[in-house]
């Protein structure tokens, strides 16, 4: 069995849910706690003298920066006062860390939700070439067959003697939506300025964390290197020298855009964006939906400048693959790529006048004229690139939801995605757009539902839902097309898409899956936990019993809990865990119990219906560990949060500081990645899993395992699903 692992944490990470991420942390040592990382700006530009007193004060020197007049530097934590109040320095500021936030067209729902397909169509064509664009990020894969031709190389700021390749996927699933070839290829994508040429400032390390030190150098090195535009799809704290040197880059031409972050909230209040999108000189994006709507994770505030699609975003990763993400880290390379379209169309402007030609053409959304959702609005390549939009009608299926698998007789819900992609309002009462859903594997030929829509707005969205009673459906898999009419349509290649449902024939099957803890202390009331599951196809209602039947002089069975059997409703493939409180009393030794789920009407299969355990109960202090994690249901390459919590003999004990926890995570292809760390005085700790990009769809067990020198070791499972967006 292989095994990889992933990195205990204290807080959550990254600003986006990325499509893969790495499989070990890896990168600079820790600096010695008696040291800290700083930025030093100085009154006068660094030289020679300002650089022997920052080395006079015990520091190592990392950067002399010449965009702004400071350096970088390690410096002894107690030299830090001295330093402020020399003459010479201006500010000494933390070292913050860094933390990310055609056929083909088709594949790319929001470069062609902008219009870029228009701008690459128009003649003569606009595909942004050899506009030099900057990702400032994790590196790119150079090599991929979707970017190699306009790859142009870069630096490595978190391993200079290395080439900036991505180890971790971010950047190169950003560059993809920047610049991915046209080439025509149905499978893969294409980016909104495909010919834009791509630069790799590598300051991500493999474990998503950077320092502004190495930002404000690749923004130094793209000024230097005469970038067009540069893309920062991170965030972090206030940095006083970053502020100067973005207004330095934008100042000299450079377009500088950044992702407003991932802090925002369902109901959208609040001011939360992060910097660099704060800056006045840096353009902050927020993330939008299919329908336009705003990404509930998209932070929100003043600095808000425009909105771009942020949500699904299926682009380029490491390796020549191709995988789907959501944040306004995929929100922000809309905007730069549209940046390209402009500079090429207008190559003599500077980049205010590309700034003020982004926000003027964006398509307003949410209150009028700026808002603090959406900014100016949704950044529209084919205006801002001067292009003439031909008039057209043309509505488009953009996407069809549906379940997996649904037991014959039952109701499947199909929710269908439809959107205005033409320049005129369509749908009348009398002519409207008329939207069916066919099962091709019955009958292509004759519908079995439909509905009308009207009105619907150029640009505009809205859903449509069919509800498929299966009763009397032949068992296995029907291919079900949902297809939009129109009058006049001039594109039908987008008018429909398909979904596959599997009828599944009704099975009754639930089960016991664990007992535990295994060792217990006695004379106290401690939860017993019981995992059962329902591995049949229907919906199940059933009731679980556990028994001590241990075989002594007097063998009859002792109920545990009270009440004496636990009610639980379980959708097919789901489990859950109950817990039953058992008074261990003053007996010590192994107890035999008996876990049993009462069988369902229609059960076959009963043999895995009872489970055995031998538990011992000992007069030893016992480790009570929960694992939890924040996702019962979430896309493939999000970023999952563990908390673990270990406290003393049961659930309600005192907490357990300075115990050793290790994770072991088990994917549904047998591959298990571990981690460990120790419980903070809280008895708590909790590890991230950032997925692999070779991670499947599907439900992974998670096991936390806990020890401690005096006490008896525990463990607890639990589980987090991936599915496909």
């Amino acid at each position: 069995m292989k095994r990889r692992w992933i990195i205990a944490v204290l807080a959550a990470f990254l600003l986006v849910a990325m499509v893969g991420l790495a499989e070990a942390a890896e990168g600079r040592p820790p600096v010695p706690i008696d040291k800290v990382k700083v930025i030093i700006t100085f009154n006068r530009p660094p030289g020679a003298a300002e650089q022997a007193l920052v080395r006079g004060h015990g520091g190592s020197i990392k950067y002399t920066y010449h965009i702004v007049p400071a350096i970088a530097a390690t410096i002894p934590h107690a030299a830090i006062k001295g330093l402020r109040r020399n003459p010479r320095i201006a500010r000494v500021e933390m070292d913050v860390v860094v933390r990310l936030t055609d056929a083909e067209l088709d594949s790319s729902w929001g470069v062609k939700r902008i219009g870029a397909g228009l701008v690459h169509d128009a003649d003569p064509p606009n595909k942004g070439t050899g506009v030099k664009v900057a990702v400032i990020d994790t590196g790119i894969d150079g090599r991929h067959p979707d970017l190699d031709a306009n790859y142009r190389g870069g630096y490595n700021y978190v391993n200079p003697r290395k080439e900036p390749k991505d180890d971790d996927g971010h950047g190169t699933h950003v560059a993809g939506i920047i610049a991915a070839e046209d080439n025509n290829d149905p499978n893969s994508v294409v980016g909104v300025a495909p010919e834009a040429w791509l630069y790799a400032l590598k300051v991500i390390r493999r474990d998503g964390t950077g320092d502004v030190s190495d930002i404000i150098a690749a923004v130094q090195w793209s000024k230097d290197n005469d970038m067009d535009v540069i893309n920062m799809s991170l965030g972090f704290g206030h940095v006083q020298a970053m502020q100067d040197a973005c207004k330095e880059a934008y100042d000299a031409g450079v377009v500088v855009v950044a992702s407003a972050g991932n802090s925002g909230n369902e109901a959208g209040t609040g001011d939360n964006v992060l910097c660099p999108a704060r800056y006045e000189s840096v353009i902050g994006v927020a993330a939008t939906k299919q329908d336009d709507s705003r990404a509930s994770f998209s932070s929100t505030g003043p600095d808000v400048e425009l909105a771009a699609p942020g949500y699904y975003v299926f682009s380029t990763i490491p390796g020549g693959g191709y995988g789907w993400a959501s944040g306004t880290s995929m929100a922000c390379p809309h905007v730069v790529g549209t940046a390209a379209l402009v500079r090429a169309a207008n190559p003599t402007w500077t980049s205010a006048e590309v700034r003020t030609q982004l926000a003027s053409t964006a398509d307003d959304l949410g209150d009028p004229d700026r808002d603090w959702h959406f900014g100016f609005g949704l950044v529209d390549a084919a205006e801002a690139a001067g292009i003439e939009v031909p008039e057209r009608h043309d509505v488009a299926v953009t996407s069809i939801t549906a379940p997996s698998m649904v037991v014959e007789g039952h109701t499947a819900t199909i929710v269908v995605l439809v959107t205005n992609e033409g320049t005129f309002d369509e749908g009348t009462e009398h002519d409207p757009i008329v939207i069916t859903l066919t099962d091709t594997t019955v009958d292509p030929d004759t519908p079995m539902y439909s509905q009308d829509i009207w009105p619907l707005a150029f640009g505009d969205s809205t859903t449509v839902t069919f509800n498929w009673d299966t009763t009397g459906s032949s068992l296995g898999d029907h291919v079900l097309e949902a297809y939009a009419s129109l009058d006049g349509d001039e594109d039908l290649a987008d008018n429909s898409k398909t979904a596959t449902i599997n009828v599944a024939q009704e099975i009754h099957d639930v089960a016991v899956i664990s007992v535990g803890p295994p060792v217990v202390p006695k004379e106290q009331t401690v939860d017993m936990s019981v995992v059962v599951a329902n591995q049949g196809t229907a919906t199940e209602t059933f009731y679980v019993t556990l028994t001590d039947v241990t075989d002594t002089e007097d063998p009859i069975p002792i109920p545990i809990g009270s009440p004496e059997s636990l009610p639980v409703t379980l959708q097919p493939s789901d489990s859950a865990t109950l817990i039953f409180q058992w008074y261990t009393g003053s007996m010590s030794g192994d107890h035999l119990l008996e876990a049993v789920a009462i069988a369902v009407a229609g059960e076959t299969d009963t043999d895995d219906n009872t489970k055995t355990t031998t538990v011992n109960v000992t007069g030893e202090k016992v480790l009570h560990v929960e694992v939890v994690t924040n996702c019962s249901g979430c896309p493939t390459g999000s970023y999952v949060m563990i908390p673990v919590t270990i406290r003393e003999n049961d659930a309600t004990g005192p907490p357990v500081a300075r115990a050793d926890v290790r994770v072991e995570i088990l994917t549904p292809h047998d591959i298990t990645y571990a981690g460990a760390s120790k419980t903070d005085k809280q008895g708590n700790v909790v590890f991230g899993y950032s997925p692999h990009p070779t991670d499947p769809a599907g439900v992974y067990t998670v096991t936390a395992y806990a020890t401690k020198r005096r006490f008896v070791s525990g463990s607890d499972t639990t589980t987090f699903k991936f599915i496909d967006p």
